[in-house]
């Protein structure tokens, strides 16, 4: 029997004895049907089993169609992939996909995390921010709240990381928002 004439039910059933998410996966790359019917059960399982380790991946590169389609089948932004096993809380180290987006600069996905709920309380993303001069982000993670005094590293502030950095725009951008 050809995989392509197997019901999308039956197809789903299967996936969900797969022991791996690598095993749904390739039987996904088998067809452009298989994909359509098994990538979002792809999705589902990676948020249940990996605490949306996609979504914090497709951060961290900068895909954003990624991103978006982790997020519409209900991955959670703030979630922190690197913990994925344990139930302690993160460590320091640990990146979740808001992280993982302001570090490299992809200010359409740490927009689009925002917009979803990822929570602004981790300091470091401002002193990211602001250590790499990404003003546009910086302005974004001001904006909606997040703190201009963040401590990071040793206690250090934005305003120090972008001083020793040679970030004069961050520099001043800081200031003119009350550092």
């Amino acid at each position: 029997m050809n995989l392509d004439a197997i019901p999308p039910e039956l197809l789903t059933t299967i996936a969900d004895f797969l022991p791996a998410q690598r095993d749904t996966n390739a039987l996904a790359r088998c067809s452009s049907r298989l994909h359509a019917i098994l990538d979002p059960l792809l999705y589902r399982q990676n948020i249940k089993s990996s605490r949306s380790d996609a979504l914090a991946w497709a951060a961290k590169t900068g895909n954003i169609q990624t991103v978006r389609k982790a997020l519409s089948y209900g991955a959670d932004p703030n979630n922190n992939h690197n913990n994925a096993s344990s139930s302690s809380p993160p460590k320091r180290g640990d990146f979740g996909a808001l992280r993982w987006a302001v570090a490299q600069g992809h200010l359409d996905i740490v927009r689009l995390l925002v917009e979803r709920g990822a929570s602004l309380g981790d300091s470091m993303l401002v002193v990211t921010a602001a250590r790499h001069g990404f003003d546009d982000i910086l302005s974004l993670l001001l904006d909606h709240g997040a703190d201009v005094d963040a401590l990071g590293y040793l206690g250090k502030t934005p305003l120090l990381f972008a001083a020793q950095e040679g970030n004069e725009s961050t520099f001043d951008l800081l200031l003119r928002r009350g550092a």
